[in-house]
């Protein structure tokens, strides 16, 4: 009778235990069971309702047990009270893995702009205020390029406005494919991205710039049967000795304007204090 009963109690309650320990008690081996049991909840440290029912399961199927019932209505509860723990804690941990999802995506979208998926001008601040300061700590080179997008008012104008968002990202886009992983692109405002380059000297960085420039010369792109002619100009600024963003932003701006006034679609390089 209590064999029987442990049996259908078991598949239910033991099942982590493993199915051996079970199909050891229905086929009638109590003993062995017992020392299944024994075996596998040595290593359950830390988990006093799994040790105990163990404890209590091994004492109602040894023959000369007093009392079997109330054993047995202890070894249901125990085993009710685990699987309510467990099913907590998967919820929780369901609402966990939702919440930090949440928050992941509601930093991603304060990082990020919207339109072009490069990050946002806030971000890209900050970053480069890091960097500086990981360049300045190691003494590693730090450089930075400024693009803008040729004629962009123009594009506006002929094609309209939602041409011209597509154009921005699939320049955006060009610019993020073409950069390593370390690298940082963010929209600087309008037409214009910033490109961060760690440990990039100025001749790596025009490398850079100038694979970017090309790759966007090359895009084809269309409207209306019409083909879009996309080209940008970039500026390059390494950082100097003492230099705060504002004013590397500044010197990279300049090349760029230095470029668009020799013609469009070309890069241009700031002048490099000596060190």
């Amino acid at each position: 009778m209590i064999t029987e009963r442990l049996s259908r109690m078991t598949l239910k309650l033991l099942a982590n235990y493993g199915q051996s320990a079970v199909r050891k008690l229905l086929n009638g081996h109590p003993k062995a069971l017992a020392k299944h049991l024994t075996t596998r909840s040595s290593g359950n440290i830390g988990n006093p309702i799994t040790d105990k029912l163990a404890r209590l399961a091994i004492r109602v199927i040894e023959p000369d047990t007093p009392s079997s019932q109330p054993l047995i209505a202890e070894v249901a509860r125990l085993g009710t009270e685990l699987e309510q723990a467990q099913a907590t804690i998967l919820a929780l941990n369901a609402q966990a893995k939702q919440l930090i999802r949440r928050a992941e995506a509601a930093e991603k979208l304060g990082q990020t702009d919207a339109l072009t998926q490069l990050y946002n001008r806030g971000f890209g601040d900050i970053a480069l205020s890091q960097a500086i300061s990981t360049a300045v700590r190691y003494d590693q080179p730090l450089s930075l390029i400024i693009f803008d997008i040729d004629y962009f008012k123009k594009i506006n104008d002929c094609f309209g406005h939602s041409v011209g968002d597509k154009v921005l990202f699939e320049v955006a886009t060009t610019i993020k494919n073409t950069l390593r992983s370390a690298d940082i692109p963010f929209r600087y405002g309008g037409e214009e991205f910033v490109v961060i380059l760690p440990d990039t000297q100025i001749s790596g960085a025009k490398i850079v710039a100038e694979k970017i420039r090309a790759a966007v010369e090359a895009l084809q792109l269309n409207s209306k049967g019409k083909q879009i002619t996309v080209t940008i100009s970039g500026g390059i600024a390494i950082l100097n000795k003492d230099e705060v963003s504002e004013n590397l932003i500044s010197r990279a701006d300049s090349a760029l304007y230095r470029a668009k006034e020799n013609g469009r679609n070309q890069i241009e390089t700031a002048e490099q204090l000596a060190a």
